[in-house]
């Protein structure tokens, strides 16, 4: 009962008070004269009083008069991050630094409260919604790759696998209308070249037209070349070089330094020229009276050479008529040639196809000759007139039609290389005139397939 005495009648003296107006004495709980106000003259300002059985989150004041709001029964200054919601000034507090939770840490404000707080303005990630009852933002369902959208610039475009909006066409890693693949990038030969087709689709599309460097394949499912294995063009004879032709393959050609068809003895056992700086120094070689083993026999002199008719200066006769021996060659006017013609003699003794000259009267038809001519030797037999190496056989140039062989075209030492082929349908006949394709420098510098209206077939 005193208890409740003493509250009433401080209640009572709060309202009427025995000071008079103005009087310095009237009672002061807030460090301030009292006003009425119950909650604060019983505490809000002295720490605490007025939050006692308040809940956490009422408003209070504190001595300084800083907003504040009641803590655990105490008045504390309120601050964005301590777990209590002030309504005066957040809509929440969660005590927690971490963004888009639903309560954000520097404003203490929910995360969204409509769904437009929570568009990004990317069309290829969903439309974003707002979860009401977390206050947090949540993901759209993606659009399907190749989707329509609108780009930053404003123009048309298609949503990619990066969910980003970009222009449509080849380059946007969209495969689209008419586009075997799409990268989207611009390195040619990984699979997807820049025109967005496909590297390869068969190995044929890998040739280089070098076949020195090996078969190329495509690897069907990642559409890219292979390289071949490099021919191994080394052989066992000393006396012959490595070599490689693109379209031939392996040849083998013999290191013959005077080109009298002999490599020279220092090269080893298959070597049987004793002076490979000197033509007319070979084994078999007619011996003639110089003071010098023309025949490689390792004697000098020995016998007196035989002198055989030569009526175009190619080194080469057609028959044993007419020879003659003796050390000094005869006259020209003892051969019995036109006066015209070369009116040579030869050492070289006409014994089969790679000594005798089929066609003594043009020094370009003889054995063993190595280019082609697109024009017959005029006087020979329709049969024969394109013969110039004397194998009784005219070897055609060129002999690969359209589609019957790669149209890749490379550098090969240097050179522009690759297959030439004729356009028609059959391979024209020597000297022919027909459309022909083939490898070809432009004219800044690119090895490229050319074609010509024109081209001439050569024979030999």
């Amino acid at each position: 009962m005193r208890a409740s005495f003493a509250l009433s009648g401080l209640v009572a003296l709060v309202m009427f008070g025995s000071a008079g107006c103005g009087d310095d004495d009237a009672p002061a709980v807030d460090g301030g004269p009292l006003d009425g106000d119950l909650a604060r003259d019983l505490g809000g300002g002295d720490g605490g009083a007025g939050c006692v059985g308040a809940g956490d989150g009422a408003a209070c004041e504190l001595p300084s008069g800083v907003a504040a709001v009641c803590v655990s029964g105490s008045c504390a200054a309120s601050a964005c991050g301590d777990s209590v919601v002030d309504a005066r000034t957040e809509t929440c507090d969660d005590g927690n630094s971490e963004p888009g939770d639903g309560c954000e840490p520097d404003t203490c404000r929910f995360t969204c409260a409509t769904d437009a707080e929570c568009t990004n303005g990317n069309e290829c990630d969903g439309t974003e919604t707002c979860a009401l009852a977390l206050h947090r933002c949540q993901g759209g369902t993606r659009p399907a790759v190749g989707a329509a959208c609108t780009t930053a610039a404003g123009i048309a475009g298609q949503c990619n696998a990066a969910v980003v909006c970009g222009p449509a066409g080849c380059g946007n890693a969209i495969v689209g209308a008419g586009e075997d693949c799409d990268d989207g990038n611009t390195l040619d030969g990984d699979g997807c070249d820049n025109d967005c087709t496909f590297s390869c689709a068969l190995d044929a599309d890998c040739d280089d037209g070098n076949v020195c460097n090996g078969t190329e394949t495509c690897d069907a499912s990642a559409h890219q070349c292979s390289p071949g294995s490099a021919l191994d063009c080394a052989d066992t004879s000393a006396c012959t070089a490595d070599e490689c032709d693109p379209s031939a393959g392996c040849v083998h050609p013999l290191i013959d330094g005077d080109g009298d068809g002999q490599a020279a003895t220092s090269l080893g056992a298959c070597g049987t020229d004793c002076d490979d700086a000197n033509a007319a120094r070979y084994s078999g070689a007619e011996e003639i009276c110089d003071g010098v083993d023309n025949n490689c026999n390792g004697a000098v002199d020995e016998i007196a050479p035989t002198w055989y008719v030569d009526c175009d200066g190619d080194t080469y006769a057609s028959s044993l008529v007419g020879a003659t021996m003796g050390c000094a060659m005869p006259s020209a006017a003892a051969t019995g040639c036109p006066a015209s013609s070369a009116r040579s003699w030869t050492n070289r003794r006409p014994i089969d196809l790679t000594t005798t000259d089929c066609y003594d009267a043009n020094a370009d038809v003889k054995p063993l000759q190595t280019s082609y001519f697109t024009t017959a030797a005029a006087g020979r037999s329709a049969s024969v007139d394109f013969d110039y190496n004397c194998s009784s056989v005219e070897d055609k140039q060129y002999t690969h039609l359209a589609g019957s062989t790669s149209s890749a075209c490379g550098i090969y030492r240097g050179a522009c290389a690759g297959y030439p082929y004729w356009l028609g349908t059959t391979v024209p006949v020597c000297g022919a005139l027909a459309p022909i394709s083939e490898c070809l420098m432009d004219h800044s510098g690119v090895c490229v397939r050319t074609t010509h209206s024109t081209g001439r077939q050569g024979c030999r």
